[in-house]
């Protein structure tokens, strides 16, 4: 687990992408949604990560894809990038590897 302040571990995940290659335009996208995953914590008094702010995010993600607010390719985006930080606080890395669907986030 990794015992990181939620500013920092946001800040690791966006190293990690930079680190693997991938495009600024693609690192600047997710860091967006870090820097929302993280106001919603300082705005919970929360410093540390925590999984159901995180869960909180990806379920309204879900309900603007139903309202039709947003489409299903955006909302995908929103669930997987929120999940390189569960995965990042979890395991203290990312799996960089190809990745399926789940059906949570089908």
């Amino acid at each position: 687990m990794n015992t990181a302040s939620i500013q920092e571990l946001a800040v690791q995940a966006v190293d990690a992408f930079r680190h693997h290659g991938y495009t600024e335009r693609s690192i600047r996208e997710k860091e967006w949604i870090f820097y929302k995953i993280v106001d919603r914590h300082e705005k919970q008094g929360k410093n540390s990560y925590n999984s159901g702010i995180v869960n909180q995010f990806v379920e309204e993600s879900e309900r603007r894809y139903e309202k039709g607010e947003i489409n299903r390719t955006h909302y995908r985006f929103l669930a997987k990038t929120a999940t390189y930080l569960t995965e990042l606080h979890d395991t203290g890395t990312i799996n960089f590897a190809q990745r399926m669907p789940t059906p949570l986030y089908l």
